[in-house]
């Protein structure tokens, strides 16, 4: 038996028992010992110091799941806030409320205060001012000083949405020198096109997150890989967007899928479309993969790792199979190249299909 079928044998286990939640619980604590005893010191653990537990079980018994999603909830001291703010803060020159909610996605607010701080900070040190009447030719030497450092054209285009979003009455339609200058910041710094990451280095990242108790890094990379999902995809699917088989053989519904962008959510997908299935024909594996994720069906997230978490589990998971320049956006692009490779022949017929659909448009 070859090594990579022994590993998928032990990738195999681990799933059909991760349905249970006691099982993954002591398989848990028996994988922290021996981690302990290879590193010499204490069971593994996060920064925050709790052990590293499976995040998801499907006993209904369990504690809270922590959910994580793109609309953050609205806490009691927020919502305070928010009523004792309402009706004056566009008087006090400061962003309102309802200017403040156009952007709701979690990851992309964190990513406007880090890089409103940096501006400000620069700023400050450099005796620069972010009023509305100087803010543009602040914002054209920040971007000079970003391309001196050499930092990445979409660092620049988040630096100038976060100053948009933060400065009271900015557009970035009005600032058309800013938008000269992104321009020229992507010639200078090309945005370079990820490679596919072949199968089996798809499927080693999944058997190292097993091994290493991160199932729900395992079961995000063969979603990502096999099926072909976006990182953000994958990361906002809900427990009632997995649909099990529903046909006999042959009907061509004897398969899991999922959908992405539901319209009930009225949330498109990156091409604005809704309801997008994607059906897992093959590999046979992947039905062990979605059929614990999808529980009773409820509008819960199959994965509740927080964001922090989901960036720091890969770095811990490709240094074993020596790849630590994968990154997730690279499993996508390997599946859909797998697909062209393994069927050429269907990938040109549905261009032809794609191009006779639009011809008339």
């Amino acid at each position: 038996m070859s090594q990579r079928q022994q590993a998928w044998e032990r990738v195999q286990a681990v799933l059909s028992r991760a349905g249970d939640s006691k099982t993954v619980q002591s398989n848990a604590k028996s994988e922290q010992v021996a981690l302990a005893a290879t590193a010499g010191g204490e069971p593994v653990t996060h920064r925050r110091g709790r052990s590293l537990q499976p995040s998801r079980t499907t006993d209904s018994a369990a504690s809270p799941r922590r959910r994580h999603s793109s609309v953050p909830v609205l806490r009691k001291p927020a919502a305070a806030w928010e009523a004792a703010s309402a009706g004056t803060l566009a008087l006090s020159g400061q962003v309102t409320i309802c200017e403040a909610s156009t952007v709701r996605n979690a990851d992309s607010l964190r990513h406007y205060r880090e890089y409103d701080q940096k501006i400000r900070l620069w700023a400050q040190k450099n005796g620069r001012s972010l009023n509305l009447d100087q803010v543009e030719l602040s914002l054209l030497d920040f971007q000079d000083t970003m391309l001196v450092e050499g930092r990445k054209a979409c660092d620049a285009e988040r630096a100038v949405a976060a100053t948009v979003h933060h400065v009271v009455g900015l557009s970035k339609k009005d600032m058309k020198r800013v938008a000269k200058a992104l321009k020229g910041f992507r010639k200078r710094r090309p945005s370079h096109s990820r490679n596919p990451l072949p199968e089996d280095l798809a499927c080693g990242i999944a058997a190292a997150g097993f091994l290493l108790n991160f199932v729900e890094l395992g079961r995000r990379a063969l979603i990502q890989f096999f099926l072909k999902l976006r990182p953000g995809e994958s990361a906002t699917i809900m427990e009632k967007d997995i649909h099990a088989p529903c046909g006999e053989p042959g009907s061509g519904l004897e398969f899991w899928s999922l959908t992405v962008a539901p319209f009930e959510d009225l949330a498109p997908s990156k091409t604005q479309t809704f309801d997008d299935c994607v059906i897992a024909r093959e590999p046979a594996f992947m039905a062990q993969v979605l059929q614990p994720l999808r529980g009773s069906g409820r509008t819960a997230f199959v994965f509740q790792e927080s964001g922090k978490t989901i960036s720091r589990q890969p770095k811990l998971v490709t240094a074993p199979i020596q790849e630590e320049n994968a990154v997730q956006y690279m499993l996508p692009h390997g599946g859909a190249s797998r697909m062209l490779l393994l069927n050429p022949r269907a990938s040109r017929q549905l261009q032809i299909s794609l191009l006779r659909a639009t011809a008339g448009k």
